[in-house]
């Protein structure tokens, strides 16, 4: 499976939120620092940041990286399935922790709340 997308039509979040169930590597573009992050997926956690290449070895580093991404609404970003084996492990960053901590504008919406965003509830 392959996901490509860009941060003005869908949020870092919900790019999480698609691909968390999933093993393999969400790569993304940040336009504003000219950085490119590679995150390696695997059970629903975090298990490698690469900023340019550089793997980051410190979780806490990595958590606050990630956090930040939350507010970037330019940049791009890719998904690709991989074999578990083919990825880097170490970090063990909980997805659902790291979702959890988005601020609410930021947060994954299903559809229908998505719908009722951009047009508004409809009265009965």
């Amino acid at each position: 499976m392959t996901l490509v997308g860009n941060f003005q039509h869908q949020n870092f979040s919900e790019a999480l939120s698609n691909v968390k169930a999933q093993t393999g590597i969400l790569a993304f573009t940040n336009l504003a620092s000219r950085a490119r992050l590679c995150v390696h997926l695997s059970e629903s956690r975090v298990q490698a940041v690469f900023v340019n290449g550089r793997p980051l070895r410190c979780g806490e580093e990595a958590h606050r990286l990630l956090c930040r991404q939350f507010s970037e609404r330019a940049g791009g970003f890719w998904f690709e399935q991989a074999l578990p084996e083919d990825l880097r492990r170490g970090l063990n960053i909980s997805l659902d922790q790291l979702l959890s901590e988005a601020p609410a504008e930021n947060r994954p919406t299903g559809f229908l709340q998505k719908i009722q965003q951009l047009f508004g509830r409809a009265s009965a």
